[in-house]
């Protein structure tokens, strides 16, 4: 790098030209104070412009330092970063190309990713947990490339740093990535599973496990279009996030399958799905007013098992079309493919378009119970959902991720309530939030929203205080706010950040637009940030046959012999309660926001009380008790 670069100390300016060639690694340096007084100005213009001269003539070599007006230190970060990766560096899209073999132990492939980076960088730290990085460099639209060696930061889960042979300057570069890898033996990241003798590839990439398959930037806040190819033997289903765009038979018994690129998706949504599985190619989910397109739409199963994706693949159109209209927006990934693999680490994973699942969670025959058929559609609607709340908009960080849940829970409810109304899942919320209080009733108890740090902390986020909790909490808030004014805030939040991130501070100002109820941030806030339930100590008192008085003193439901302060803790309390005296039976409505609140009833003295009337309040009560 040549450059002339004045640089200021406490006591003594000083004049600094670096040339790298042709004499590499040489240093002029000139202290101006030291210099005799006896040097001409015209002296000092010569040798500057001697050195200018040779910046001229080596500036070709520039363009791997500095680039052209590029200038400044180049960023090398020595520590690996142990929770999210450093800012000034970002991803733009990825092309990446495998070579996959389900009966092989090992795999290739290449991954090119876009970048952009805002100020020069020696090292660049990203992700890459079990591929071999084999070759690593930087290219520049011009040609240029600058050589990379990669290494793995022991203890980091996968944090890798990528040295560069000279400084990658600001600006737009391409990372080539050629890597080789073992295919996973243990349901992460990209992995074979074994079924009556056949070989079948899977994914499973959430959380953190995208970079188990191939180096990548591996955080929800980074949301790129990829393109990706896929070599695969021939005969084998090849099933990827997007649809096919063109196929070549490359003669040696190998087809590389080409997809067309999708829309911008975080890292841990790619999903693949390669070998003898039975496909069936399901009805497309017909247009309607929000799409003008019909939606192309399969079903995968090991072989054999096709016959068992009917069930559900014939609720689909229905629950999907319910969830298109409560969104007011089109389902974004243009094709959807429903794949049922031999096994899988979870019940199912919301992969954008290619969304996979436990056999158990998807395949049904005649010995299959009701019960179990009503789950299987549960856990679909689940999935379905996450296409918006998670996909289409994703959380900036993994502290976020129980909104992603705890919506796609309490939404999965909603979607089947809709599609099957006699069943009782309106109450299916309450059932969850009842069931969380268990687990949110100990002093050990974490809040909704905890602290992201570590990988270790992000596998811990998901819980019933995520799912269950999360759940009854936003069932509460739609409760209270409405049904219209709820999805008027859901409705505003998708278009606002549709194919971008968000996080709990956008969500909860949308729903406070949406609902006009601005009181609703704090409200939320009190139930995210703080662990425990609220235990509303309910009195009603009337000095006259028509002047009653409810008396609301709140703190933190403690079981018997816990140690949990009752006082440490307090709620802004969407709270409704229905009462019945000589006015009639009427509903009182407001938020609790104080340690003790006082709701007058003139004119009446109720004959009786029913607190938390909608059964939607997350918090217990008692009656004339100590709190």
């Amino acid at each position: 790098m040549n450059f002339i670069s004045a640089m200021t100390g406490h006591k003594q300016s000083r004049i600094r030209a670096v040339s790298a060639s042709p004499i590499p690694g040489h240093v002029f340096e000139m202290d101006l104070f030291t210099w005799e007084s006896e040097m001409s100005r015209q002296f000092l213009m010569y040798l500057l412009l001697a050195i200018a001269s040779l910046t001229l003539v080596t500036g070709c070599s520039d363009r791997a330092q500095n680039g052209p007006g590029k200038t400044g230190e180049a960023v090398r970060l020595e520590s690996p970063p142990l929770g999210q990766l450093p800012p000034g560096v970002t991803p733009l899209a990825y092309r990446l190309s495998l070579v996959l073999a389900p009966e092989a132990d090992t795999y290739s492939g290449v991954n090119e990713i876009d970048i952009q980076l805002d100020a020069p960088h020696a090292r660049i730290w990203m992700h890459s947990l079990g591929p071999e990085i084999v070759s690593a460099k930087a290219v520049f639209a011009d040609g240029m490339e600058v050589a990379a060696a990669a290494t793995v930061a022991p203890e980091t889960h996968g944090v890798t740093r990528l040295d560069f042979d000279s400084p990658v300057p600001a600006g737009a570069a391409t990372l080539v990535l050629e890597f080789t890898a073992a295919y996973n033996r243990n349901l992460a990241g990209l992995y074979r599973a074994d079924q009556n003798g056949k070989a079948y590839l899977a994914s499973q990439m959430e959380p953190i496990d995208a970079r188990r398959a191939f180096p990548a930037f591996d955080e929800p806040r980074f949301k790129t279009p990829w393109s990706v190819s896929i070599t695969a033997p021939e005969g084998d289903e090849v099933v990827t996030n997007a649809a096919l765009k063109s196929r070549e038979r490359l003669g040696d018994g190998m087809i590389r399958n080409v997809f067309e690129t999708t829309r911008p998706i975080q890292s841990y949504l790619i999903a693949f799905a390669i070998g003898p599985y039975d496909r069936v190619d399901g009805h497309p989910i017909p247009a309607n007013a929000l799409r003008a397109e019909a939606i192309p739409f399969r079903g995968f199963a090991p072989e054999g098992k096709g016959d068992k994706l009917q069930f559900a693949m014939a609720a689909t159109d229905a629950l999907l079309t319910i969830q298109e209209n409560y969104f007011g927006t089109p389902y974004p990934y243009g094709k959807l493919d429903i794949i049922a693999v031999p096994d899988f680490s979870a019940g199912a994973m919301e992969n954008a378009g290619a969304i996979i699942y436990r056999e158990a969670a998807l395949l049904v025959d005649d010995r299959t119970s009701l019960s179990r058929k009503r789950s299987i559609l549960y856990i679909h609607t689940h999935e379905l959902a996450h296409q918006w709340f998670g996909n289409l908009v994703t959380p900036a960080w993994w502290d976020d991720i129980w909104l992603n849940e705890a919506f796609a829970s309490w939404f999965g409810y909603k979607t089947m309530h809709a599609y099957d109304p006699d069943v009782g899942w309106s109450r299916a919320p309450t059932r969850a939030a009842l069931y969380a209080m268990a687990t949110d009733s100990l002093a050990s108890a974490r809040q909704i929203r905890n602290p992201i740090n570590s990988p270790a902390d992000i596998e811990d986020a998901f819980d019933a205080i995520t799912y269950s909790k999360g759940a009854g909490v936003l069932s509460m808030f739609e409760t209270y706010l409405g049904t219209e004014g709820f999805r008027e805030g859901v409705r505003i939040h998708m278009n606002r950040y549709a194919d971008g991130v968000a996080d709990v501070n956008d969500f909860m100002a949308s729903l406070a637009e949406g609902s006009g109820s601005p009181e609703v941030v704090e409200a939320f806030k009190s139930f995210i940030f703080q662990p425990g339930i609220p235990n509303l100590d309910i009195d009603v008192s009337c000095s006259a046959n028509d002047a009653g008085l409810v008396t609301i003193t709140q703190g933190r439901y403690a079981p018997l012999g816990s140690e949990i302060d009752k006082a440490a803790a307090q709620w802004q309390i969407p709270f409704a309660m229905r009462l019945s005296g000589p006015a009639g039976t009427r509903m009182v409505r407001q938020f609790l926001t104080e340690r003790v609140t006082e709701i007058p009833l003139d004119g009446d003295c109720p004959d009786w009380v029913l607190p938390n009337a909608d059964g939607a309040g997350y918090w217990r009560f008692a009656t004339g008790s100590d709190n």
